[in-house]
């Protein structure tokens, strides 16, 4: 028993250390949220078709959601190959209906830099995409906050500290965890909206790498 609860206490020790460090860091705004869909995850989005005979295909696009029958002699639809939606114009991959496995799933990793006083946190988000095969295509969309690394720099030299999103040694609890390796979230688009703002007070100044991602939205970092 009183191992027990000496366990008990260093745990809770090392837990409210934890949550001592994440209660500054507060949410993101919304701006980052509508950038992941409609610039890092732009690959994502499919019109799907199926052939109605005499050159007629109805096309549904996953994008604008709009659904239509289309001419094939005016517009070429081949399994895989890439091309705009005739609703929206957007660029789309062209899927067969019929050849599509019943799920289908697209996932990014993104990261948004958040300033602190004396540097800065890189929180890692994964964006999922599901399209689902029913009568209708059905899309299921979620961003989750995985990881964060808070660096400093002490004498302009940078020393990070990793957490995860996991369950806390194995115990059942779903919560902020010392890091371990367990999201593989280093493939990363870097969101520019708030840089170089964000590490302006850090060596990170000087990496250019907010002009990658501003003009680059699909190159991962």
């Amino acid at each position: 028993v009183v191992k027990k609860r000496k366990l008990a206490e260093r745990h809770k020790k090392e837990t409210d250390m934890i949550d001592s460090t994440m209660k500054p860091i507060k949410d993101v705004p919304k701006e980052f949220f509508n950038w992941v869909w409609e610039e890092g995850m732009k690959f994502s989005r499919y019109l799907i078709y199926k052939n109605l005979g005499k050159n007629k295909a109805e096309c549904e696009c996953t994008y604008c959601k709009k659904t239509g029958t289309i001419n094939r002699k005016t517009i070429r639809l081949r399994n895989n190959e890439k091309g705009e939606c005739p609703f929206c114009g957007s660029p789309v991959t062209i899927k067969a209906k019929g050849r599509m496995p019943y799920k289908n799933k697209d996932e990014r990793w993104f990261a948004y830099i958040d300033p602190t006083e004396d540097g800065f946190v890189f929180r890692y988000f994964l964006a999922e995409r599901r399209l689902i095969k029913e009568e209708n295509i059905q899309t299921e969309e979620c961003v989750s906050e995985l990881c964060r690394v808070i660096y400093t720099f002490p004498k302009g030299k940078p020393v990070y500290t990793a957490y995860e999103w996991n369950v806390y040694r194995q115990r059942g609890e779903l919560r902020w965890c010392p890091g371990s390796g367990k999201w593989n979230c280093g493939n990363c688009i870097l969101y520019p909206g708030n840089l170089p703002q964000a590490w302006e007070h850090t060596p990170m100044k000087y990496s250019g790498l907010e002009y990658l991602s501003r003009n680059a939205p699909d190159t991962v970092c």
